[in-house]
Order: structure tokens, then sequence, then C-alpha cells
């Protein structure tokens, strides 16, 4: 489905969706939100104490899991969490798919990549995204350089620049989609092969006009780099990379209990999150290296925290991801990305633990990924 044809269904049923939101609202009223330091009903009932390890990156959108660990989320569902950083998304799909740790957090582009590869991985929830949505970047953005003559907010006058980011990454996908829009051919600007790490530096020496960084990293650019300006932060509707959480699919087959009590953790960490950003913000500064908490607060509201899983994520999957991937050799055509995600866990936790998801926006019977 086309960006106008989903407006417009969107647009036709707002009205139900305004008294969908306050039918809900009325019903939660009488339920309560739970406390921050209480406990609540169980997912699965009587489940013994569970020992996991949860792979994350030092990266500001994991911060819903290290919430959970810092706040007494993990310990209040009976879990022992052991938060484990990794350098990339490739080692956390591997460490996840060893058993060596048994969720983790990283993007759908690795994720996907390596569910193709044969690892046996299943996405559980989003671990930042929007369930409504069928595109989502809003943790990327296009940054220019001192001196570089692209105007902030106009896109089209990257015509002729060399933009830096890694290339046949999710960046390249994000870059490609925004300058399309802003009516660029492919021929019309360069890229050029710049890791993360050194990002920063190659706008410095301004070796190229601008690059494409992940949250925290164009509010540091800000920062650090004097005359360095956001010219468009997530709004590359033809690119679809949530983050995800994943498990093992063994595991999830063998341990259901244990995978709904986790994300019954992380549903109250991201409720949490949308609550109290601030909060949030100070949580991730002990988590993200050189992090300050003037930078964190303004990454942390760039990030929508919406774990639901919808008929949306697969959509997006199928219509941008897939097809980017495909062209890079990373999936084959005939990948099903359906194959790959399990709402079962989740959709039990919802049904459980209604609170947590009572701000988000109602999602439509259409939109329920069974």
């Amino acid at each position: 489905m086309g960006l106008l044809a989903r407006a417009r269904r969107r647009m036709a049923q707002s009205m139900t969706a305004v008294l969908i939101g306050a039918a809900l609202a009325g019903m939660a009223a009488y339920a309560g939100l739970p406390g921050w330091g209480g406990t609540d009903d169980r997912s699965s009932g009587s489940m013994r104490p569970a020992s996991i390890t949860v792979a994350t990156a030092a990266a500001i959108d994991h911060t819903s899991v290290f919430a959970a660990s810092e706040l007494g989320f993990f310990e209040e569902r009976d879990l022992t969490a052991r938060v484990k950083k990794y350098p990339t998304g490739v080692e956390i799909t591997k460490a996840v798919a060893s058993g060596e740790a048994q969720f983790g957090l990283l993007g759908s582009y690795t994720t996907l990549a390596a569910a193709a590869r044969g690892l046996p991985i299943r996405v559980v929830a989003i671990g930042h995204g929007d369930a409504t949505a069928t595109y989502y970047n809003a943790n990327q953005a296009l940054i220019s350089g001192p001196g570089s003559g692209i105007k902030p907010g106009d896109p089209s006058t990257v015509k002729g620049k060399r933009i830096g980011l890694p290339l046949g990454s999710s960046p390249e996908a994000f870059v490609e989609s925004l300058l399309d829009q802003a009516g660029l051919r492919r021929d019309d600007y360069e890229l050029v092969d710049v890791l993360p790490a050194d990002a920063l530096s190659a706008l410095r020496k301004r070796s190229v006009d601008a690059v494409v960084m992940f949250e925290p990293g164009p509010q540091i650019a800000l920062e650090k780099v004097p005359g360095s300006a956001i010219i468009a932060p997530g709004e590359a509707t033809n690119w679809y990379d949530p983050g995800v959480i994943v498990t093992n699919s063994s595991y999830l087959e063998q341990n259901p209990g244990v995978v709904e009590e986790f994300l019954t953790a992380i549903a109250k960490a991201q409720w949490s999150i949308r609550k109290n950003p601030d909060q949030a913000a100070e949580i991730a500064t002990r988590w993200v290296d050189d992090l300050s908490l003037a930078t964190a607060t303004k990454s942390i509201r760039a990030l929508r925290f919406d774990m639901r899983l919808s008929t949306n994520v697969v959509e997006g999957y199928r219509d941008l991801t897939v097809p980017f991937l495909a062209r890079h050799n990373k999936v084959s055509t005939a990948f099903d990305p359906a194959e790959v995600v399990d709402a079962s866990a989740l959709n039990h936790v919802r049904s459980q633990h209604r609170p947590y998801f009572r701000d988000l926006y109602p999602l439509y019977s259409f939109e329920e990924l069974e």
C-alpha cells in the first residue's frame, strides 16, 4: 500500500480512532497505573525466577533495557538480568542465536539480514518505533558540516555534495529515500564510505559535506562541530528500520513465560520513558559513553518507544526494508519477513497489562498482528 493510500486510510478512520481512544481512556481511569516500584499481576502465572542475559549496544535507543535494569522492573518480574553491551548488531544476533544471550536489541536491517542467513532469531517486540506507521527512521538524521552550503530543512541543497555514511547499510537507504523525496536522483550527489566512529572527524576536516548519523550522533555533532546543522531528522518516508527486540526461536518455544515476563518489564520501562523522558535521559548517560545529559535529553525525545507489533511492521518490512536488502544481496527477493515476527508473547502481555499501553495511539482491528 502506498504512502498516499495509507494516509487516506488513516484520515478516513480518524474519528473512529478518537472514539476508541476516549473509550479506552475512560475504562483505564478505573484501572489506575502501576507504581514505579510496585508489582502487578503476573504475565504467566507461577513462573520460577530466571536468569537472563540481554545483549545491547551503547546506544540511547536501547534505554528501555537500561531503565528496566536501574528501576527494578526486571526484579519485579523475578528476572535476574545481566545487560551485556556489544559493539554492533551483528555480534548481538550471533549472541542470541548461539544462546550466549537470551534477548537482544538491534536494528531491523541487521535482524532481517541475519534471519535470511538462517540464524534462529525471532522479533518479539519493537525496541523503538511506531506501530501505527509503515515507515520509521526517527533515530537517523542528515547533518551538514561547516561551510557546506547545505540549508537546514532543505535536502534539495545537497545536490552536488559529498555525503559520508557506511555504504550498504541503513543510513544509505535513509538518505536515498530522503533525497528522492527532495527531487534528487542518485547521481545528483556522491556517497562516501565513512564509518560511524569517523563521522565527526569527517565533518570537522570537511572531507565530506554532510554525514548520516544515528541518535545521539546528530545532537553530539551540534555540540562538537561548530557550524554543523541538522538538515532533516528521521523524515524518510520510504525507509523502515525500527529497533527490534529479538530472542532465539527455540528459547521462545521452550520458555514462553520468561519471554512474557521480560516483555512486561520492557513495557513498563517504555511507559516510564514516555512518561518521564528526562529521567530516561539521565539513565542513558550512565550506559552510553561520553553522552552528556543535555544531549541525552534532546536525543531521547527524537525516538518513539512503542513496542507493539502490528501489521504495519510486516508491511513496512515487505514494502521498504526487504527490497533494499535484496538490492544489496542481503536477502533474496523471496524472503518473507512475516516468518521472522512473532507477536504471540507480546499480545498476551498487552492483554494482561493494558495500563502500560493506554497512552499510545490505538491500533485498528486490521492493524493487529495475530
